[in-house]
């Protein structure tokens, strides 16, 4: 379970094992202050995930980047024929 010490602005994250003392009165198994453990996994969260984020990033750019080369083909084809039909009729 994660606590919150202290009132007011002056919280301290800390991770304690009090569930036997809840429930059996046991004591207390563990309590240590989170905020290094919480800055570990989020880096190595972050060292993780980062290499699948910038392969998506690069697969959604590849995405536009075709969808914009087909819609630049599709406008190259109507001016092509825009232009056949001005030289029949000119």
């Amino acid at each position: 379970m994660v606590r919150y010490k202290g009132g007011g602005p002056g919280n301290v994250l800390r991770y304690e094992c009090h569930r036997g003392f809840d429930s059996n009165g046991e004591p207390r198994c563990i309590n240590f202050g989170g905020v290094l453990v919480d800055e570990a996994v989020a880096k190595e969260a972050i060292r993780v995930v980062q290499p699948s984020a910038v392969e998506a990033a690069l697969l959604a750019s590849r995405e536009v980047m075709e969808r914009q080369d087909q819609g630049l083909r599709a406008l190259r084809l109507k001016l092509e024929a825009r232009q056949y039909e001005a030289d029949r009729v000119g």
